[in-house]
């Protein structure tokens, strides 16, 4: 890698050596299957990456963080942690390793495939993978997606809640505000800044510091933090908004990536103070890591080909990489739970399911293509309805 390296694998090579600092410190049995897997898997990834350099090919997961992610997560004493703390670690979220693992299996798309729904093997042009091309991680592209339709939504139905007043985004257990400043961004964009305010939900104070810092840096003005527990009325903090924003009407109810970290006994307080919330008119939408075993028929049905191709690459290949970190994480399927929830109250509501790619890997050229295998990574979810 050179100096023109974009500042995402920077963050990726910072990742790398954090994790193989870890890993310094694990005894590992040389005999154990896992000791010989991580050992055939930097062999092979080696021999692949000496390969495509000689063709000019640059990826940023071949700069030893994919084997050094194998060392972590194969390792027995980690395994064993793993085992003894799922919950700790399903809610806590900044634990080294967890954090770490995280970032390592969210995967790096490249930035002109932003929208697609990538193949298993695709046919990739060679200049995507130039030392000096930008690629995105899963959760950035996720984010900024999701923001745009819900902006798009904002924008075509604003006139059925503006009255003068403000109308409310609600962000719950929002974290440092990162979803909402790209739905702030396109709102800005669409001039609707001045019409809808955004109120994140968080009960962590360090995360609420940090999107102060944020939101400060970059001056949005439309963007309010509040130190709350996602299952508090939200009409109990209403006295604590700015005057012109007391009675304002909620338009969108919004929980990214959080349900799986709740305890069980949680969820369904959250759903509905979503859903009580809520305007009517307004927009809930909820989505998550899944399971796809919890519908399963669903899951094929909305996936097709895709979801055959995960299923039975995910028997085959019981826990590989791209299986170890989410499937653990999530083994309970909240957000199955919450979909549980919503029909007990007989809320209509639609569902997707999506299959994200944990690694694009280049296997060989073809004139100015790049034969890749993209490695399915995790099942999503989204659940979402309009109140009546």
């Amino acid at each position: 890698m050179n100096s023109q390296k974009p500042k995402t694998i920077h963050f990726w090579n910072r990742a790398s050596c954090r994790l193989l600092h870890e890993y310094k410190s694990i005894k590992e049995n040389e005999e154990e299957i896992n000791f010989k897997i991580i050992n055939f898997s930097e062999i092979w990834f080696n021999k692949l990456r000496k390969r495509l350099i000689r063709k000019n090919i640059d990826h940023p997961y071949f700069h030893k963080c994919l084997q050094d992610f194998f060392k972590i997560w194969f390792s027995s004493s980690i395994k064993t942690q793993r085992e003894k703390n799922q919950e700790l670690y399903s809610n806590l979220g900044n634990i080294n390793l967890y954090s770490l693992s995280h970032a390592i299996c969210c995967g790096l798309i490249p930035q002109n495939f932003h929208n697609r729904n990538m193949p298993l093997i695709d046919f990739i042009n060679k200049k995507e993978f130039a030392p000096n091309r930008r690629w995105l991680s899963y959760d950035y592209i996720k984010r900024h997606d999701s923001a745009r339709e819900i902006a798009l939504w904002i924008k075509k139905n604003i006139s059925k809640f503006y009255e003068g007043k403000p109308c409310l985004v609600i962000d719950y257990a929002g974290g440092n505000g990162e979803w909402s400043i790209h739905l702030s961004r396109f709102l800005k964009q669409m001039n609707l800044d001045k019409k809808v305010f955004i109120i994140v939900k968080e009960i962590n104070k360090g995360m609420i510091k940090e999107g102060k810092e944020k939101i400060k840096a970059n001056k949005f003005t439309n963007i309010i933090f509040f130190n709350s527990s996602i299952e508090i009325p939200f009409d109990s903090i209403r006295d604590k908004l700015p005057r012109k924003l007391k009675s304002s009407p909620v338009i969108a109810s919004i929980s990214s990536y959080t349900m799986g970290a709740l305890p069980r006994n949680i969820i369904s307080d959250a759903i509905i103070e979503m859903h009580n919330s809520l305007s009517k008119g307004g927009k809930c939408i909820i989505w998550d890591f899944a399971d796809q075993n919890d519908d399963i028929i669903s899951f094929l049905t909305k996936t097709k080909i895709k979801g055959i191709i995960y299923q039975i690459t995910r028997i085959i290949c019981k826990k590989p990489l791209y299986l170890c970190y989410k499937n653990w994480d999530h083994s309970i399927d909240h957000i199955g739970l919450s979909a549980d929830i919503l029909k007990s109250r007989e809320i209509k509501f639609s569902s997707k399911w999506f299959i994200s790619t944990c690694t694009i890997i280049p296997l060989f050229c073809i004139g100015k293509k790049v034969v890749s295998l993209n490695i399915p990574g995790y099942v999503e979810r989204t659940l979402q309805y309009i109140k009546k």
